[in-house]
C-alpha cells in the first residue's frame, strides 16, 4: 500500500532543503537523510537510482518493500522530513533484514 498523501515528501525544494541541511545516518543497504520540519506529521521519500537497479519493477518491489516498514512508523516520529536513498548492497538482502535495519535506523532519528 503507498504512502499516505500527507506523509510524502514531493516538493523538489523540499528535497533540495534535505539534501543540503539535512544530517545522515548510514544503514546496511542505505542512507537516511533527516530535517526537521515545521509541520504536524513527518513526510518521506525513497530515492532509488538506475545505477543501483536497473528495471523499473525491480525499482518499483524494493519502494514496496521500504514503504510497508515505514508506513507504521510514520505517525510516531517528531516532525522532520526523510529522505531514504537506496544503496547497491539491498540487492542481497531480504524482506526481513530490510525490515530490522530501516527500524533500527529509524529509531536512531532525533531532531
Amino acid at each position: 500500500m503507498a504512502l499516505a498523501t500527507k506523509y510524502r515528501l514531493k516538493n523538489a525544494k523540499d528535497i533540495e532543503r534535505v539534501v543540503r541541511h539535512g544530517r545522515t545516518i548510514k544503514g546496511i543497504f542505505c542512507l537516511i537523510r533527516f530535517l526537521k520540519n515545521d509541520l504536524v506529521n513527518s513526510r518521506c521519500t525513497i530515492i532509488i537510482s538506475q545505477k543501483i537497479l536497473k528495471r523499473a519493477v525491480d525499482r518499483n518491489k524494493t519502494r514496496r518493500r521500504i514503504t510497508e516498514v515505514i508506513q507504521p512508523l510514520m505517525p510516531r516520529l517528531a516532525p522532520c522530513d526523510i529522505m531514504i536513498i537506496v544503496t547497491q548492497s539491498i540487492l542481497e538482502k531480504g524482506f526481513d533484514e530490510i525490515k530490522s535495519d530501516l527500524e533500527q535506523n529509524i529509531k536512531k532519528i532525533t531532531v
